[in-house]
């Protein structure tokens, strides 16, 4: 197995609760880099946005990737945009195992 598990999809469909839980069973640390970032920055992600933009809100993003990409033992759970970047999907495909979770719409519209 690779060093760490990725899990991304569209908001809603389970990423942190599955995640949570694989890491229970593993023993690994989770980590929801959206909730990460809010933690590292201080503020809320629709606070980031409006003050301080998407650009860079995508490059706080970026750099927790980066950081998270060199750590081993971790479940992450993605944001719903940050595989959108090439650069950050190519990082964590090679940080380990890479799965996409799909959830039926009318599941994610009830959540």
């Amino acid at each position: 197995m690779g060093k760490n598990i990725v899990l991304y999809g569209f908001m809603g469909v389970g990423k942190s609760t599955i995640g949570r839980l694989l890491a229970y069973r593993l023993g690994w640390e989770f980590i929801d880099t959206d909730a990460r970032i809010e933690e590292l920055a201080g503020k809320t992600i629709p606070q980031i946005f409006a003050q301080e933009g998407e650009a860079c809100f995508r490059e706080k993003e970026s750099q927790l990737v980066k950081e998270l990409a060199r750590q081993e033992k971790l479940v992450i759970a993605t944001g719903g945009g940050m595989v959108v970047n090439p650069v950050n999907a190519a990082l964590l495909k090679q940080s380990g195992i890479f799965i996409y979770l799909v959830a039926d719409p009318a599941v994610i519209y009830r959540r």
